[in-house]
């Protein structure tokens, strides 16, 4: 069974080009290793681009050659399978430009088997980028007797920027391990997992990360407030709308400011780079304002405040 090597990064400016390869297909004219690569431009992922993909030794790609050019597809991924018809290592690479990266890749005799199968049994998947976690159960067993395999460690691994729970695992009286696996982007997965003492034993399952539903906090901070009414002098609030799946501030947004003691039609603001906007009020008479503000798409999302004004003074003309 194959299993998928760490991904490789490269960089160019803007660009990075990141490759990842299966390794252990069958020497069998039908097993295939396949490698993917995946491309970015400062991070946004690039579809419509021309990947060159080679490889060395005896293998070769479905057009039977050791070079051929893959389109990426939406997802900013170009995958290319390859065959090779003796035992050995090989080298796979691809390029983008100025970028060039290679990983290794390994096709074993189709004759070679072991005793042990790892299977998979995902327990949950799709899960929301940032705030989810996919989960994976795994088995280990003896193929010829069905009989559970305890005491055995696993090896993790993971493609992208995706993250583990742990690294590895031995299993327990039943021959399982579980494993966590997170991201903080919605993609898919290829988790790789091996038999530390049997690296041919092995399982490759994708799961997905699908985007974290957005969930937002807004928050009215007094930072002035007290001021005379003499129509000058201004309280101040400081105004935050957060992302509560980042905890960051939500840029460029449109919220609506209401006057409650006050029958004033309402105002709209927008957030700042940072997510706020600093508001100021001044008034002519004593007393206490309340206000709310609310998220101009979802009013559900919102919070109120009170500033006073004391008894003031008119600036004298001069």
């Amino acid at each position: 069974m194959q299993h998928t090597l760490p991904a490789v990064i490269t960089h160019s400016g803007d660009y990075t080009l990141e490759l990842t390869a299966t390794s252990k297909a069958r020497t069998n004219g039908g097993d295939r290793n396949i490698a993917t690569a995946t491309l970015r431009d400062n991070g946004v992922l690039l579809s419509g681009k021309t990947i060159t993909f080679y490889t060395s030794g005896s293998a070769v790609f479905g057009n039977g050659g050791q070079v051929i050019a893959v389109i990426t597809n939406s997802h900013g991924e170009a995958t290319a399978p390859f065959i090779d018809s003796i035992e050995e290592w090989v080298h796979v690479g691809c390029r983008f430009g100025a970028l060039d990266i290679t990983q290794d890749s390994f096709f074993q005799d189709a004759f070679i088997q072991s005793a042990f199968y790892l299977s998979a049994k995902v327990l949950a998947d799709h899960q929301p980028a940032i705030v989810g976690t996919n989960r994976i159960q795994y088995t280990l067993r003896n193929q010829n007797t069905n009989q559970a395999i305890s005491d055995a460690r696993l090896q993790f691994r993971v493609n992208g920027n995706a993250v583990t729970d742990q690294t590895s695992a031995a299993t327990n009286s039943a021959g399982q391990a579980e494993l966590g696996i997170t991201s903080n982007i919605a993609q898919n997965v290829v988790v790789s997992t091996f038999l530390e003492s049997d690296i041919f034993v092995d399982n490759n399952t994708v799961l997905r990360f699908i985007s974290a539903p957005p969930s937002y906090r807004l928050t009215a901070n007094v930072i002035v407030n007290n001021q005379p009414a003499n129509g000058i002098a201004e309280n101040q609030i400081l105004i935050s709308l957060i992302d509560e799946n980042t905890n960051l501030g939500v840029p460029s947004t449109a919220l609506t400011l209401v006057n409650l003691t006050v029958a004033f039609p309402s105002r709209q603001i927008t957030t700042d780079q940072q997510g706020q906007y600093l508001q100021r009020v001044s008034s002519t008479t004593p007393g206490t304002l309340r206000y709310r503000v609310e998220l101009t798409a979802d009013t559900a999302v919102n919070t109120e405040f009170s500033i006073i004004f004391v008894q003031g003074y008119y600036p004298r003309a001069a």
